[in-house]
């Protein structure tokens, strides 16, 4: 009110050019002063904007580093992946050399099976059959001595029945065979005590006989149980050593080979998912940074033009300034 009423006083001391002026001055002061609020809620408009291109420029750059730990995570991964896979290739590796020296031990247990097999033809079957062939021979010999021996003893007995009964006047019965009618007359030729000396003889050199033989036989038996029981030992040491593998060699191999093609395939899988997540991390980190790229540009150049405007407003506020003080002056 007071200023009111002082520019009422000097309008009432001025002319009327004076006056007018004055309403000029006054009205250009107060398009001025809007010119300067407006300017001033533009600038505090363009503040809050870039602070809110700060805030947006902060999350950016934590959206950054989080992407490049991200990324320095999978590539970890990588390297580890590509770890196991080395270690993965080289135990391959060690399978294709053991695989190939079973192989070989195959072949050599296979070679060694047939030279076994074939010295058990040829050697043990061999002493089997001619001990066999012995001991049937022993057997029939036995078997012919024991005959022999019965119609020697059948002949000396009906020798001495017809001694007793007819000394001459019975001949003997043509049932019994011819030997046995010479080993009577053999012993009818003779007197009693040499014919059973000669009987104790017969039977002495039986008795040796069937005792050598009795001990071939034991012995022929027992080189055949020993011979049967080596062969048996043999051929279940062969089983048991070929035991040890029951798959065949070809069937192994292409277990082995389709267990590492699996292996190979999941690996290769795995890494291509990696790669491809790493080649989408990479793709988003590129696409963070153009758009902080671009969003610091721009927040640049808003603030380049803030300052332009701010300066130009700085430099009209002082102008409207001197002007204002040269009126009140």
């Amino acid at each position: 009110m007071d200023i009111n009423q002082k520019t009422l006083d000097k309008c009432k001391d001025l002319t009327a050019t004076d006056l007018t002026e004055t309403l000029l001055q006054q009205s250009r002061t107060k398009e001025q002063t809007n010119l300067i609020c407006v300017l001033k809620d533009r600038s505090d408009e363009l503040f809050k904007q870039c602070q809110s291109l700060q805030q947006v420029k902060a999350q950016l750059e934590k959206q950054l580093e989080s992407c490049q730990k991200e990324v320095v995570q999978k590539q970890q991964r990588v390297e580890l992946v590509e770890k196991r896979f080395l270690d993965l290739d080289a135990n391959s590796r060690a399978i294709i050399v053991f695989m190939e020296e079973y192989k070989h031990q195959n072949a050599q247990l296979k070679q060694e099976n047939k030279r076994l097999q074939t010295e058990n033809d040829t050697l043990f079957s061999q002493k089997l059959h001619d001990k066999e062939v012995a001991v049937q021979k022993l057997t029939k010999e036995i078997k012919v001595l024991t005959e022999e021996l019965t119609t020697k003893e059948s002949a000396y007995h009906m020798s001495s029945q017809n001694k007793c009964g007819n000394v001459g006047g019975k001949q003997l019965n043509p049932v019994y065979p011819h030997a046995t009618y010479e080993a009577t007359e053999e012993l009818l030729a003779l007197s009693p005590p040499a014919v059973k000396l000669k009987l104790l003889k017969a039977e002495e050199q039986h008795a040796l006989k069937e005792a050598t033989m009795s001990k071939s036989i034991t012995n022929l038996t027992k080189e055949r149980d020993k011979l049967l029981r080596t062969s048996v030992e043999q051929e279940n040491a062969l089983q048991v050593h070929l035991g040890k593998w029951p798959l065949s060699p070809k069937r192994v191999i292409l277990c082995y080979t389709v267990m590492s093609l699996i292996m190979l395939t999941c690996v290769f899988e795995l890494r291509f998912k990696q790669e491809v997540q790493a080649v989408n991390a990479d793709k988003r980190v590129k696409s963070l940074k153009s758009a902080l790229e671009e969003s610091l540009l721009i927040f640049l150049q808003d603030f380049e033009a803030f300052k332009d405007h701010s300066n130009s407003l700085l430099t009209k506020e002082r102008e409207l300034n001197k002007i204002l003080r040269h009126l009140r002056s």
